[in-house]
């Protein structure tokens, strides 16, 4: 390991000296490597970029509403990153790669805790769940369901506890933001990424593996098949399912089950993941390509900045 970084370096000043690597070196990447310095390079410049990113403001919006920086949520750190050969089963016929990425929930209710002034396991129990429920099942609630135009027309507002817990909303969609999404890397091409917020195919995939009955917009809990809050699998011991009750009151107007609410698995686990599906690339080495571009933007900038 540290002599692949002592070899990293050594490219790196290679670059800075010479601004290219020998096609030879390059064609060393494997695909891998490729699609994983393509997943890299969008979380370090287009989640930035709205027409990259095209869900940019309702996570912008939503790190407002938890006291963040707009930008306090788009930090890699705050992200998990999967690749599961199940969701890729298609990869070599579809010519693409898709990752899964979604908010850490653990980095979540640690700022929750924060603006609470509690513990993230006070968290768990006032929402009636425990840590590894809630992290492999997590999700929007059913309060969330199209809450801009619900809440307007008076059918449906956030309780007390959840503004007080997940924060008062902001305007944010937090069907997207407490959502899993797709990162598509074109293996057949120039591995360009593409951002998808979601994907039929794999909505039909999830609806299958958890064996949802349901229609979704249903907000009562008593309105959903029992088989529906049992685990659907397991993965890591714990239990997959559609729908996790929560100890939050119903936002619905119209509802008869007041005092609790249900949260939808929008979980990677919901597609078929596991934990050994995350990649951590922040911590992997760094790939020569990747070595390349961020030289050659530190030698335009050093350049730009010499003209001034």
């Amino acid at each position: 390991m540290k002599l692949k970084k002592m070899i990293c370096l050594a490219m790196a000043a290679m670059v800075m000296l010479t601004g290219c690597v020998s096609a030879d070196e390059e064609a060393e990447l494997t695909g891998e490597e490729r699609e994983l310095n393509a997943v890299r390079l969008w979380f370090e410049k287009e989640i930035y970029d709205e027409d990259e990113f095209t869900d940019l403001i309702e996570y912008q919006y939503y790190a407002r509403t938890i006291g963040l920086e707009k930008d306090g949520l788009l930090a890699l750190d705050m992200w998990e990153i999967y690749y599961s050969d199940i969701v890729n089963i298609n990869k070599e016929i579809d010519g693409a790669a898709v990752y899964l990425i979604r908010l850490n929930p653990d980095k979540l209710v640690e700022i929750w805790a924060r603006n609470n002034d509690t513990t993230a396991n006070k968290i768990y129990s006032e929402l009636g769940t425990s840590r590894d429920e809630f992290y492999h099942n997590f999700g929007h609630t059913a309060n969330s369901i199209g809450y801009a135009k619900n809440h307007k027309d008076g059918k449906a507002a956030y309780s007390e506890k959840e503004e007080r817990i997940f924060g008062a909303d902001n305007g944010e969609n937090r069907q997207t933001v407490f959502a899993t999404h797709f990162l598509k890397v074109n293996i057949a091409g120039r591995y360009g990424v593409t951002y998808e917020s979601t994907d039929e195919l794999l909505e039909i995939k999830q609806r299958d593996l958890l064996k949802s009955i349901t229609k979704p917009k249903t907000y009562n809990v008593s309105d959903f098949d029992a088989a529906e809050f049992e685990p659907a699998f397991y993965v890591d011991n714990i239990g997959i399912k559609r729908l996790t009750v929560l100890d939050i009151p119903n936002g619905w107007a119209d509802a008869t089950d007041t005092d609790v609410t249900v949260m939808f698995n929008m979980s990677p686990y919901s597609y078929g993941c596991t934990s050994e599906d995350i990649i951590d690339i922040i911590t992997e080495d760094v790939p020569v390509e990747h070595l390349e571009t961020e030289m050659q933007n530190t030698t335009e900038t050093i350049t730009e900045g010499s003209a001034e």
